[in-house]
């Protein structure tokens, strides 16, 4: 079950077959960017199962297009004929609500003792996804796309200097399975402010909300940049989103690929 799946996934239209795939975003809606790809060896109706579950994350500032991607994926891979789940974190549960509650108080203050007890809601809230949303849907071998994980906490809390990122990632991978892929769609700071004041609901989004000034999320772009990791991928988020999902797409559907059960 993907309890946070807030969107009707649109049919993608098919194009006739071609030797590589390709996306191109031509036409917007309220819910989902419409997809049109070509691809390659598709069969109507074909179910495909795989060896085991994968799970990616899609990263990046407010503003950078990630729930966008997100969701287009969600649509490509499920019309591909694969398992699909998409989550989006917080989450809608206890500690998820708690969390978005304080990111749209006006009264919030940054400072140690209250970054350590975010940091804590976050660690809670991320339990919570993981043994009710992301485990179960890897166990069933499902794709799962989260929209936000734990690296957002190490930028966005890393980033204030209160808790060591390395920190931070010790923590959460105590209780929260290491994705096989995280992209970061990197934007610079005043894009991200300005795509925050004209869209969501009074410039709040998701949890994040109180880092978002241009001297704040300079510090958070830095962060992501400075991950090392090999299961990071960065991606320019100035390109067109057919651009942007098309890199993410060939990367994920080479290791769905990889794992298909014949």
């Amino acid at each position: 079950m993907c309890p946070n799946v807030i969107f009707k996934s649109e049919r993608v239209k098919r194009l006739p077959s071609s030797k590589t795939y390709t996306t191109k975003t031509i036409y917007n809606s309220h819910v989902l960017h419409r997809a049109y790809r070509i691809s390659k060896n598709y069969k109507k109706g074909r179910k495909r199962r795989l060896k085991k579950g994968i799970l990616l994350a899609i990263e990046g500032l407010d503003g950078s297009g990630k729930t966008t991607q997100a969701k287009l994926l969600y649509t490509l891979l499920s019309q591909e004929g694969y398992n699909v789940c998409y989550l989006k974190e917080p989450t809608d549960g206890k500690w998820g609500k708690k969390i978005k509650k304080i990111s749209q108080s006006k009264k919030r203050v940054i400072s140690r003792e209250g970054i350590q007890k975010e940091f804590e809601l976050f660690l809670k809230d991320r339990k919570f996804d993981v043994e009710n949303n992301i485990k179960p849907n890897i166990n069933k071998h499902a794709i799962v796309i989260l929209d936000r994980y734990y690296y957002s906490s190490i930028a966005y809390q890393g980033s204030l200097g209160y808790i060591a990122a390395e920190e931070i990632k010790k923590e959460n991978e105590k209780i929260a399975p290491r994705p096989n892929i995280v992209f970061i769609l990197d934007i610079p700071p005043v894009i991200s402010t300005t795509r925050i004041h004209t869209d969501g609901e009074n410039g709040v989004r998701n949890g994040f909300s109180s880092f978002e000034s241009e001297k704040n999320l300079e510090r958070v772009r830095e962060a992501f940049l400075h991950l090392r990791d090999p299961i990071v991928h960065m991606i320019d988020g100035t390109r067109t989103r057919g651009a942007i999902l098309d890199a993410i797409f060939n990367v994920v559907i080479s290791i769905a690929q990889s794992l298909e059960v014949h």
